[in-house]
């Protein structure tokens, strides 16, 4: 009967500490508090949409560029005289500039995903998602920086090689402002770069705003030999339960004992009634 009996209690032990655990895992997940998300959502996919639109006009104005350069390196060019024309100032950090904003592309699409996901517990990582955006921000702004640059002051560089030998023309000073679709897909990556900025500074908020009801401190399990020693001594059969889950048994007070005679009487009755005739008896004799 005893070891059915504790069975029953490991069971109800084993079932409330389950309880306990879920419901203690469901209070963590409440306080923890997830700000901004819709915000989050909404800076992110304006990002996203930027960054995709300037990435396709900034890939289309290199390529398109490429090739006006190389027909017309084909138009001067004749069987005696060579013409090539080197854009590669503005060629390589225009392609920087469209790989970053392809990387913020993916990078936001995948941010976006992860923030609507229907288990959100994820504050933790709003701080990783801002630090990973801003790499990209970095990025996009040191290339585009440059490429500013070479597109208001920069020159191609011009080759023309012949029987007469090589002959460098470097006067072209300022050849790309006429171009006026390198200049749009520049002005669109700013505003690409603006978006990430904007999205970035919003993340950081966002992560400066997560807080958890958490104890910052370390938890403490069991005791230490001091405490155990500073705990009162109990029986060895008896059983821990500060919960109070396991019902006690009460003790049933036992009923007073009653006076008996003849042969049922105890041997301490009929000992107390020798012990009160023994001075009866003494004065008799005397």
């Amino acid at each position: 009967m005893s070891e059915v009996a504790y069975t029953a209690r490991s069971e109800t032990d084993r079932e409330t500490a389950t309880t306990t655990t879920r419901v203690e895992r469901e209070r963590d997940s409440a306080n923890l508090k997830l700000p901004w998300i819709k915000r989050r959502v909404f800076f992110l996919f304006v990002a996203f949409a930027f960054c995709a639109a300037g990435a396709g006009v900034g890939l289309n104005a290199i390529i398109k560029l490429n090739n006006q350069v190389d027909a017309q390196g084909r138009l001067v060019s004749t069987t005696d005289m060579g013409v090539t024309i080197d854009i590669n100032n503005v060629y390589v950090t225009g392609m920087l500039s469209v790989v970053a904003c392809f990387g913020i592309v993916v990078t936001t699409a995948g941010f976006i995903a992860y923030t609507v996901w229907p288990r959100r517990s994820y504050g933790q990582y709003i701080m990783s998602q801002a630090v990973f955006l801003m790499a990209w921000t970095g990025w996009l702004f040191i290339t585009l920086v440059a490429e500013t640059a070479f597109y208001n002051t920069g020159r191609p560089r011009v080759v023309i090689s012949g029987d007469v030998g090589t002959l460098r023309i470097d006067d072209l000073r300022a050849a790309y402002r006429p171009i006026k679709y390198l200049r749009n897909s520049i002005i669109l990556l700013w505003f690409s770069w603006l978006a990430v900025f904007v999205c970035t500074s919003a993340l950081f908020i966002a992560a400066s705003q997560v807080k958890m009801s958490r104890s910052p401190g370390p938890k403490k399990y069991g005791l230490t030999a001091e405490e155990l020693a500073a705990l009162p001594k109990r029986d060895p059969g008896h059983r821990h339960d500060p919960d109070g889950l396991v019902p006690r048994k009460e003790k049933v007070p036992r009923p007073p004992p009653s006076a008996l005679s003849g042969k049922d009487s105890s041997p301490v009755m009929s000992d107390t009634a020798d012990v009160e005739k023994a001075p009866a008896a003494a004065e008799v004799v005397q």
